[in-house]
Order: structure tokens, then sequence, then C-alpha cells
């Protein structure tokens, strides 16, 4: 098994248009995206598939340590919709899943 099929198997990552974003506190906002106008909103996200779960099952894997996936995030700052306001707009601050990180620890 190459090297690629180990990555699609741990995560998935994408590159689109967002459309809605939720911020820490859980407010749901619309994402501004203006193509017409050459103006687009987007993340690479990398999303773990299996949090906590364990990474480079394809190796072999010795007694005394012990692997896990963790998701990462990255905080992007998006114009959006504001709330309740028909044609304006402000910017929030969003936690996006940027990257599937593996860990290890030694088992005792």
């Amino acid at each position: 098994m190459n090297n690629q099929h180990l990555v699609r198997y741990l995560w998935r990552k994408e590159f689109e248009p967002l459309y809605r974003v939720r911020t820490k506190p859980g407010d749901w906002y619309s994402v501004i995206q203006a193509p017409d106008k050459n103006y687009h909103q987007k993340v690479r996200t990398e999303i773990c598939k299996g949090n906590d779960q364990p990474c480079f099952t394809v190796f072999p894997q010795l007694d005394s340590y012990t692997t896990f996936c963790k998701q990462r995030f990255t905080t992007w700052e998006f114009v959006v919709e504001a709330k309740g306001g028909a044609g304006k707009f402000e910017k929030v601050k969003v936690d996006m899943p940027t990257c599937c990180s593996c860990f290890y620890k030694i088992s005792f």
C-alpha cells in the first residue's frame, strides 16, 4: 500500500467555497461569495475520519507505543452577512479543521 492510500483512509481534504460557518458560541452565518466580482472565500480543510483512532496502521505496531489521530484547527476570518442586516456585512472568526495529526504515546 503506498502513502496515497494511507492518506485517503485517515482524513478527507476539501477546497470548496464556504456558504455557512459556525462560530464558537454556536451562531451560524452566511458567508459572502461574489464570483461575478472574483471574490471567493475558500479554505483547504482536512477532516479526520477517525479522531482518537489509531493511525499509521499499515506499519508494524510496537507494544510500547500507541498511535492516535487528532483534529487540528486554524482560526480564519470571513466576511459574512450581518445578523438581521439586509445587505450589511461583518467579519467573524471561525475555527476550521485544517489538519489531521498522528500522535503517539508510550504504553507502560
